[in-house]
């Protein structure tokens, strides 16, 4: 086994906390995640089983989820798909020029609107306790008429995670769905900077609140992986500091090119 990228999420909440690793084997490549510690046993059970809820809601024939090869209690392997991401095509497109990124950026949002089954946002019935725990204690009226994900919503639709290939379009990661109905505006606020308050309180809450959370066995988890021994974790720690400064490049050309992308996504939704 060859060994290329391994990302660790112990700085999650416990129930939250997994391994992704890609490997090389017999000529193939593979994903695999892995709980860090029991606790994420549940956590990884449902990713199998949003699998076949996801499955369910697709409607545009091109869709496709990576396929997951082998499953044990504390680990995944999904097919590694190599193609184009729609991050690559919307940075080929910038460099263009700005009518090919437009196009870009409508050929996004009309997938999130088409390729999913989809109804409209009623706050009075579809904010559940189940759905502020997630997202926060808000007044989400100013959300009804939106067009939202209908029943099943994959939340992280992000541009790195849709790829191009053979003709399909791939969803590699789809870790965080939640049966709920969620806003295909909010959604894709997490791929483009979408100027509206409220989607940027939901996104904090979701991240300080739900994914980190208040752990309790905060110490107990610093000492497992204080004894954890892994031979990748001095190339992990440089691989994440470069990551985030790629982050932070990827941060400041998102806000230059903000200002002409907020306008053409205003037109797409009912802000």
């Amino acid at each position: 086994m060859n060994i290329l990228y391994v990302r660790n999420n112990n700085d999650r909440a416990a129930q939250f906390q997994l391994q992704t690793v890609i490997y090389e084997e017999g000529g193939q490549r593979y994903v695999k995640k892995q709980a860090l510690i029991p606790d994420a046993f549940p956590h990884l059970k449902r990713m199998k089983d949003n699998y076949l809820k996801l499955s369910s809601a697709i409607v545009d024939p091109r869709i496709k989820l990576a396929e997951i090869l082998y499953e044990s209690e504390n680990c995944l392997i999904f097919e590694f798909i190599d193609g184009n991401s729609f991050e690559d095509k919307f940075n080929e497109a910038l460099n263009k020029g700005e009518g090919e990124s437009d196009s870009v950026i409508d050929e996004y949002f009309e997938l999130l609107k088409t390729g999913f089954k989809t109804t409209l946002f009623e706050s009075s019935s579809m904010v559940t306790d189940h759905f502020r725990n997630i997202f926060g204690k808000y007044d989400y009226q100013e959300l009804d008429g939106e067009l939202c994900f209908d029943g099943i919503s994959n939340i992280d639709l992000i541009l790195s995670n849709i790829i191009f290939k053979d003709g399909f379009i791939y969803i590699i990661d789809y870790e965080w769905v939640f049966e709920l109905n969620v806003t295909i505006g909010y959604a894709a606020s997490r791929a483009f900077p979408i100027h509206k308050d409220l989607y940027g309180k939901m996104e904090k809450h979701l991240l300080a609140e739900f994914v980190n959370g208040k752990r309790g066995s905060h110490n107990a988890q610093i000492h497992y992986q204080k004894k954890r021994t892994n031979i990748f974790q001095d190339i992990e720690e440089k691989e994440n500091v470069i990551q985030k400064l790629n982050q932070e490049i990827v941060h400041l050309h998102d806000i230059a090119q903000s200002l002409r992308v907020k306008n053409r996504i205003k037109r797409m939704f009912r802000f």
